[in-house]
């Protein structure tokens, strides 16, 4: 059974499949295969309406959160962001939402603030250079005291990256496609919201939510003795599934990782 998965707040970016034997169960206890297909149909509808509302309750934080951060930073000067402020304010968001692996900011004159969980509690700060790229790391523990700094050369260019090349000066939430995090291995998406003067990008703030929580949710979920739920976009690839080993494939290279295809289930009969 598909259900469309459209709403406003979430930009219509999965497809709800609830799949079950359950009709071939019921079949066994009602003479009326009208009755078992109602039943199975209620149930099916329930599920969906209840895999939605999870979905939208899980990323709200994300949407809230660079929505509010890029009202921050248009209420500063540009050049006169507080630094220390903003990464507290992205930090707090972090430890109030487990969903959630980095807040960022990224300026288009080129400079980049981020607070993260992993791979392990961190603040970190990026300009751009004509010369070099200067990087600096706050490391820190999960009450924000700092651990150490680590200043690092990179070539790492936030403006150049799909999430900001993507978001435009409307003022609205943007989601990027399902992709692997490199940090936890697993598929995540990413919210970016414009931040606009005179019309003008002059910043995109970021959050990379991780839908591994959305997986777990799933398989606690029981539609049936051998039903289950999972989620797919629009290119059937794997968004959620109660299997997480399942959501994620090698390359054909070897090399890397790439989100599953609903044909890599190994379930013919899909």
């Amino acid at each position: 059974m598909k259900t469309s998965l459209r709403v406003n707040i979430l930009a219509s970016f999965t497809t709800l499949i609830v799949l079950s034997t359950l009709l071939l169960l019921t079949n066994f206890y009602f003479q009326s295969s009208e009755a078992a297909r109602a039943l199975s149909e209620k149930i099916g509808a329930e599920m969906s309406d209840k895999v939605i509302g999870q979905i939208q309750a899980y990323l709200t934080p994300a949407i809230n959160g660079t929505m509010l951060t890029a009202k921050r930073i248009q209420r500063e000067e540009i050049g006169r962001i507080d630094e220390e402020g903003l990464w507290r304010s992205m930090w707090d968001m972090l430890m109030n939402a487990p969903q959630l692996e980095s807040l960022y900011v990224a300026t288009a004159d080129g400079r980049f603030w981020q607070s993260r969980r992993k791979p392990e509690w961190t603040t970190r700060f990026l300009r751009v250079g004509s010369a070099e790229t200067l990087e600096r790391w706050f490391l820190r523990d999960e009450d924000y005291r700092l651990k150490s700094i680590e200043d690092k050369k990179t070539t790492y260019d936030p403006r150049q990256r799909p999430w900001y090349l993507s978001t435009t000066a409307a003022m609205k939430v943007n989601w990027s496609d399902i992709y692997i995090f490199k940090t936890v291995k697993r598929p995540g998406l990413t919210a970016t919201f414009p931040v606009v003067r005179d019309g003008k990008l002059t910043a995109v703030v970021a959050a990379d939510i991780s839908l591994a929580s959305i997986s777990e949710f799933l398989a606690r979920q029981s539609v049936s003795e051998h039903g289950f739920i999972l989620i797919v976009d629009e290119r059937n690839e794997v968004v959620a599934f109660g299997d997480q080993e399942k959501t994620v494939q090698a390359t054909a290279d070897g090399k890397g990782l790439r989100t599953s295809r609903v044909s890599d289930l190994g379930l013919g009969w899909l």
